[in-house]
């Protein structure tokens, strides 16, 4: 991704993020070169707070003040459920202890979690999925804290196994803290980060006390 400097406006009705497609909180450049997005990590670079950028090309040029947008390079997909599956079976009990020490949290509530190991990144694994329970993404997590997700997952929610489907539920962001509300014993589910998968929580969590 270039390193080239821009100059971004906050997107807006009439310019939607080409990313997430929401039309607020996310930054376009000016030069139609990048955008900033706080919803979609997979094919971006991560800014910290501003979200993850991302190198996009002009398309078209429809006005003089007018563009429409594409990604730079298509992010390849993958089968979320066929690798969740991998990274199950891969991650031991010794891993699962090493992990909850470190997070403070227990391995029960990060098995609940679907955690997993990747031995080419060298991370922990926790499948992101869609309302429906779908898994659509992984995200990774480096012993020293660094997070991303495997490039072609898409965001999603982390919902661990035995949530029920009534009462009160808790909405946390990121799947560690989903593990420590767990162990409260409280049904609880994660968000990718603060922003991210709004449509699809309230979908996931109709009908019940958030």
């Amino acid at each position: 991704m270039s390193d080239r400097l821009h100059t971004f406006d906050r997107v807006s009705r009439r310019h939607p993020c080409p990313i997430c497609g929401k039309t607020d909180w996310c930054l376009l450049a000016r030069d139609g070169g990048a955008a900033i997005c706080p919803r979609t990590e997979a094919g971006g670079r991560y800014l910290g707070e501003a979200g993850w950028l991302h190198a996009l090309t002009v398309a078209t040029r429809v006005t003089p003040s007018t563009f429409q947008w594409t990604r730079a390079a298509t992010v390849p997909t993958i089968d979320a459920a066929t690798l969740h599956a991998e990274f199950r079976e891969a991650v031991g009990d010794e891993q699962f202890v090493a992990a909850a020490d470190h997070l403070c949290v227990s391995a029960a509530s990060l098995e609940r979690l679907g955690m997993g190991w990747a031995r080419a990144h060298r991370a922990y694994t926790f499948p992101m999925f869609d309302a429906r329970r779908r898994p659509i993404g992984l995200r990774l997590r480096a012993g020293g804290g660094r997070k991303w997700a495997i490039e072609g997952s898409r965001n999603g929610l982390f919902i661990p196994e035995g949530v029920s489907a009534r009462g009160r539920i808790v909405v946390v962001e990121g799947p560690t803290d989903c593990a420590a509300v767990l162990d409260w014993g409280v049904d609880a589910i994660g968000r990718p980060s603060a922003n991210a998968c709004v449509d699809m929580t309230c979908e996931f969590c109709e009908g019940r006390e958030v």
